[in-house]
């Protein structure tokens, strides 16, 4: 049974999701709150709960006017770039109808979704094979560095770039942490990342009890994405249960911060969802 009630509420995330992406190709706020619950979806499915993720993408419909919806939000909003293109490469690797409607959909002109997701609209054909050229004299071998152009031996040039490597501060637990997760694109279904990004933010936002308070305020105010990292705590507190707690303790800390709670406040739907779904009084 509970499976069952899984399977149909990430059907019901899927089809709401969509049809609000479809009936707001202009990419406007409808679009985003579709985004959000589609998301949602997407991501449950690739958990099964009893059917294929490829089953239940390709259930939903109309997947070319979602596809432009998507890249039309991805275009005029680039806080949802790196998620929607994570998004779409679920889509479009793991259902054909998904990849077939990728290249069909009459996206905005003069797109390129190579260099927006880092997804071409279809696959380079193999180059034929061509006759091998002939034999040309070995190139000259490049110098191991600039300090070996300069003279060095590739000994020296290496221990150069080695004692400057270790002169070089080592990033705190906080910035390592959010390293991770714009190395996962902020996806909470993404791994193994994931939970190291999570103990190392929360360690570094002052859960190991050593952090020194003026560090971490500085460190999270230098941060340069903090509206996605706070979309993307807010899905995680949703999906994980195991950092719920721990989730919603970080995003209290960071939004003592001034500059993460004028972030927050500029995303009207980031603060709603904040103060209904983790509870916080902003």
């Amino acid at each position: 049974r509970a499976m069952a009630d899984a399977l149909g509420a990430t059907r019901g995330m899927l089809k709401e999701g969509a049809e609000a992406l479809a009936g707001d190709k202009a990419a406007g706020d409808t679009a985003r709150g579709g985004f959000s619950k589609f998301r949602q979806g997407v991501v449950r499915a690739q958990s099964g709960n009893g059917a294929a993720p490829a089953e239940l993408m390709d259930e939903v419909v109309p997947k070319t006017d979602v596809i432009i919806s998507l890249v039309t939000l991805g275009m005029k909003h680039g806080i949802y770039k790196k998620q929607i293109a994570y998004n779409l490469r679920l889509l479009v690797e793991g259902s054909e109808a998904w990849a077939e409607a990728w290249k069909s959909a009459s996206l905005p002109e003069g797109v390129d979704t190579e260099a927006l997701f880092g997804l071409p609209r279809s696959r380079p054909a193999a180059p034929e094979a061509a006759e091998a050229p002939a034999a040309e004299a070995p190139a000259a071998k490049a110098p191991a560095s600039a300090a070996a152009e300069g003279g060095a031996t590739a000994e020296e040039a290496a221990a150069e770039e080695e004692e400057e490597a270790a002169a070089a501060p080592a990033a705190s637990e906080l910035q390592r942490g959010f390293q991770e997760l714009e190395a996962i694109g902020f996806e909470p279904a993404a791994r193994p990342l994931l939970s190291r990004g999570i103990e190392k933010i929360q360690l570094g936002a002052g859960g190991d009890k050593q952090s020194d308070p003026a560090e971490v305020v500085a460190e999270a105010d230098a941060f340069d994405r903090k509206a996605d990292a706070l979309h993307f705590l807010l899905e995680l507190h949703g999906l994980k249960k195991l950092y719920r707690q721990k989730v919603a303790t970080c995003i209290a800390k960071f939004l003592k911060v001034p500059s993460w709670a004028a972030a927050c406040a500029a995303d009207s739907e980031l603060h709603d969802r904040l103060e209904e779904e983790v509870q916080l009084h902003l």
